[in-house]
């Protein structure tokens, strides 16, 4: 006895296809296998993002010479500039203004699996364990160098 395969037909942005059941079942398992991938990224650690903006500004000498700058904690900056602080910060100043971010450590909120907490190392971010912060939260292996 001979065993038929079964096709479905489907749509996709208004073109037809056809798939076995074994290459929709395939299809499907690499999908969930996709969906699964981010949710487990999702797990390890999620963050939000910490930026802000400033306005240019536009200064004229008693010459009459017109410059653009942006300003970042007393500090003017030119146009086109860029700068990355030791307090985890970098900032580019451009013709629409001042955008400046955290990084490392500064870069947001982010919240570690159960069990864990973030340190920061200088400006670098360490996952580590909630008990034992001299233990990596992920291989469990010591980050204290000797």
């Amino acid at each position: 006895m001979s065993q038929r395969r079964q096709t479905v037909w489907y749509q996709y942005n208004s073109r037809q296809f056809c798939l076995s059941e074994a290459d929709r079942r395939l299809h499907h398992l690499y999908c969930d296998m996709y969906v699964y991938g981010l949710l487990l990224l999702g797990l390890v650690a999620s963050t939000h993002g910490s930026c802000m903006f400033g306005k240019p500004i536009t200064e004229m000498s008693k010459y009459g010479t017109v410059s653009q700058f942006c300003m970042y904690k007393g500090l003017k900056m030119q146009v086109g500039s860029h700068i990355k602080t030791a307090d985890c910060i970098e900032c580019n100043c451009g013709a629409n203004g001042l955008h400046c971010c955290g990084f490392g450590i500064k870069a947001g909120v982010v919240q570690p699996p159960d069990g864990c907490k973030v340190v920061g190392d200088g400006c670098k971010m360490l996952v580590v364990k909630s008990d034992d912060e001299t233990k990596d939260c992920f291989s469990g292996n010591s980050l204290v160098k000797q």
